[in-house]
């Protein structure tokens, strides 16, 4: 090969590096004090992220450089990024995939523990007990789990293992999904998970206070509840006749059987039970 060949070779070689680490850059997240997060990136980035004031997700783009700040949280997911680089006294959870994200949480050295369980409101521990117990009925949770009440108007979870909640409910729903949309992965228009997991949490909230239970029964029937949240659940209950052992056998063999699973094939077992 002659010179001016290698010369062109080496020349789209180094331009299509060049391209590829610009659309799909490598990035560096750094909490760099308390409250504030830089991001250097060698390229186009697109990232998601947490809004505290409005308790939504945003997106926004950048070439090279954005500065994040933070009161209490900021969950951060970078879209388009090949390699990434992240570091912060206050990051609980680093984004493994696209479908998980970082969480920088301000007191992160000073959260309360309870075996796995991590949280930031020392009231938690007795509810953290109590949902562990019930469902420990599907199986043992073995990772790290964060848990942050935040006072905002919403629970939900932030894969694999940070959970935002609001209420006692709500913790046995969104750490039902460490099961049931984290070990077996759900399609993205399947809601079955999101219908095991509120079942749960009905199942979970009959075992602590009849009168909640009964009263979120009723906000279930009158349509309260969007689906798979409302009448659904009613239905999946009825199918196993309320039968507590029978759902969770159910529950045990999906995580045992299945990786990922779509809401036909759902149907499908139910109809084994």
């Amino acid at each position: 090969m002659n010179t001016f060949k290698f010369n062109k070779l080496y020349f789209f070689l180094c331009l299509s590096i060049a391209i590829f680490f610009l659309l799909c850059p490598i990035t560096y997240t750094i909490e760099v004090s308390h409250g504030q997060i830089k991001i250097f990136s060698t390229g186009y980035t697109t990232i998601l992220y947490f809004d505290e004031i409005t308790s939504n997700f945003d997106f926004d783009r950048f070439f090279f450089y954005k500065n994040i700040a933070f009161n209490d949280i900021e969950i951060l997911n970078i879209i388009n990024s090949s390699i990434k680089i992240q570091q912060g006294e206050n990051l609980i959870q680093k984004q493994k995939s696209n479908s998980s994200a970082m969480v920088f949480y301000k007191d992160a050295n000073n959260l309360f523990n309870f075996e796995n369980y991590h949280y930031n409101k020392k009231w938690l521990e007795g509810n953290i007990k109590d949902v562990s117990t019930f469902l420990n009925n599907i199986d043992s949770m073995k990772d790290d789990q964060y848990i942050l009440y935040l006072g905002s108007n919403r629970s939900f979870q932030i894969l694999p293992n940070v959970y935002i909640v609001n209420s006692i409910k709500d913790l046995a729903h969104e750490l039902s999904h460490y099961y049931f949309g984290y070990q077996v992965k759900a399609d993205t228009d399947s809601y079955w998970h999101e219908l095991l997991c509120e079942v749960n949490s009905m199942l979970f909230l009959r075992s602590i206070s009849k009168y909640r239970y009964l009263n979120d029964l009723e906000l279930k029937t009158i349509g309260f509840y969007y689906e798979p949240y409302g009448k659904k659940v009613i239905e999946f209950l009825e199918h196993f006749n309320y039968d507590q052992e029978k759902i969770f056998q159910l529950e045990r063999y999906i995580l045992n059987n299945y990786k990922s699973l779509d809401d036909d094939e759902f149907k499908n077992i139910i109809k084994m039970f």
